[in-house]
């Protein structure tokens, strides 16, 4: 989530025509060498990228509004509580279910939950005039409503990034219908040391949020530029280490997740406004002025018992960030795995750094 104007690719670099012609020479050749090796890596690459990787079709559509649909992944066995999972809005559900073996909805159901997994779909001219609060009301509330309904009992609520905002709004507005919290690398310090910060003089905010005013949508093209910016550099050195993966496996968890990656969704003008200026530049929920539902959401009102994850490697939502919300929720436990924001979920040590910790958690309140 978090995003700056500024990159080491914009700063000027040292004056290279004072060198001595041999180590001008040596600079170009290392240079050259390292483009080349770029260029292979994403040549390598595309021979997979033209076979698109085959994620697990989902299951039983129970509900559905708009472009929304509730996934049920029935429990294998009884004991667990109904699980209500809230991806980002930016990014596709599917990286909570990238394939049978790195699944993390699949690893809860198989231990007795029934997880009921929300999908954004494409939002359409319905979400057009959409800020976060009408995908609360209109979206998150009647689909805990539906899981109640079904169960008898509410929900505990997981939210992922973005999701967990969302999360936090469900709990404050209408905390009935949640019974928990496990919120995974949920931003809410903006301006927590670790954090980019989003460098805009204060007059042109209002020039920001008139351009978004007159868009329908924000392109994920946009999003992805800007998590471009927040490294450019890792653009380079992922794909010159692409070809020295160690085995075809690896090689197509590369690709599910560019793939992934690249499948951002458009975002409604009124919630780029809210992330972009009310979050990253005004750090609002942060600073306890956060009114996306016409009240102030404070998080010392919150009362339900909380998981907060924060990656210690997370370049997206860096652990200042999510840990800013630790440190206002009342009745919160913080756990944070060594791993990155996408890496808990699917890596390599998903089992011991997130799965099994949250699993466990989760099984403390059922």
């Amino acid at each position: 989530m978090s995003w700056s104007g500024s990159s080491p690719i914009w700063k000027s670099g040292p004056d290279l025509s004072t060198l001595p012609a041999s180590l001008k020479q040596s600079i170009l050749r290392e240079a050259l060498s390292r483009q080349q090796s770029l260029l292979d890596g994403v040549r390598h690459y595309l021979r997979y990228s033209h076979a698109p990787s085959t994620y697990p079709a989902p299951p039983e559509t129970v509900w559905q509004r708009h472009a929304a649909r509730l996934y049920h992944y029935p429990a294998h066995r009884q004991g667990g509580h109904p699980l209500l999972v809230i991806p980002s809005l930016i990014n596709r559900y599917y990286i909570l279910d990238l394939s049978e073996e790195r699944s993390l909805v699949r690893h809860l159901a198989a231990q007795g939950h029934d997880v009921y997994l929300l999908d954004w779909g494409t939002p359409g001219a319905a979400e057009q005039g959409f800020g976060l609060a009408d995908y609360v009301e209109t979206i998150i509330a009647p689909a805990a409503e539906q899981i109640i309904a079904r169960h008898g009992l509410s929900p505990a609520v997981i939210g992922y990034c973005m999701g967990g905002l969302l999360a936090i709004m469900l709990a404050h507005g209408r905390p009935e219908l949640c019974r928990a919290m496990a919120l995974l690398a949920t931003p809410w310090h903006f301006h927590a040391e670790d954090c980019p910060r989003m460098r805009l003089p204060e007059n042109k905010i209002p020039l920001l949020r008139n351009w978004l005013a007159s868009l329908p949508y924000l392109p994920g093209e946009v999003m992805l530029y800007l998590f471009y910016l927040r490294d450019p550099w890792r653009f380079e050195k992922k794909f010159r280490e692409f070809p020295n993966l160690p085995d075809h496996a690896t090689q197509q968890y590369f690709s599910a997740i560019e793939q992934w990656a690249n499948d951002c969704v458009p975002l409604p003008r009124r919630v780029a406004a809210e992330s972009f200026i009310d979050c990253q530049y005004t750090n609002q929920p942060y600073v306890k002025r956060w009114a996306p539902t016409g009240v102030c959401i404070d998080a010392a009102t919150i009362a339900h018992p909380t998981l907060i994850v924060a990656p210690h490697n997370d370049r997206i939502v860096p652990p200042g960030s999510a840990l800013g919300l630790a440190a206002q929720l009342p009745h919160a436990t913080v756990h944070q795995p060594h791993t990155g924001h996408i890496g808990m979920i699917t890596g390599a040590r998903r089992h011991p750094q997130l799965w099994e910790p949250l699993s466990a958690w989760l099984a403390a309140r059922a």
